[in-house]
């Protein structure tokens, strides 16, 4: 079960790289010009440079340029500024998702990973080899 969770959240992450990857090339190569007068002078080592930044944050630059293609600023409203309350809760989720959750996942995927050829004692790995033991590319001995 549990690599079945392992799976699906890798697939989520792979497809949520990919069409941050494609958001990416388009951004690059013709939004930021739009988006960002600065930009349009930028260099292609800047493109080059801002693409993994595009890749994680795709989604929110994708609602910047729907509001920037409905006649709105990037930079946000002017006479809505967002509130410090709204700042401080976004925040703390974020600082709840990088300090906690994060380390949380890496140490349940430490506790649930499959054992492998590291956590077989050398001499029966060696003893393997010798009698000719017949094993899986990346299983351990079967005990």
């Amino acid at each position: 079960m549990s690599e079945t969770i392992f799976r699906l959240i890798l697939q989520v992450a792979g497809a949520y790289c990919l069409a941050g990857l494609c958001f990416a090339v388009v951004f690059v190569s013709v939004r930021s010009e739009r988006f960002d007068p600065s930009a349009a002078t930028g260099s292609w080592g800047f493109r080059l440079a801002i693409i993994p930044g595009v890749v994680v944050l795709w989604p929110v630059l994708l609602a910047k340029v729907s509001s920037v293609r409905r006649g709105g600023g990037a930079e946000g409203d002017a006479e809505r500024p967002v509130s410090p309350e709204r700042l401080r809760r976004n925040h703390a989720l974020a600082f709840f998702v990088l300090a906690v959750a994060v380390p949380l996942l890496f140490l349940v995927a430490l506790v649930w990973r499959a054992p492998g050829w590291e956590d077989v004692p050398a001499a029966e790995v060696s003893g393997l080899a010798r009698h000719g033991g017949a094993v899986k590319a990346g299983e351990g001995p079967v005990r």
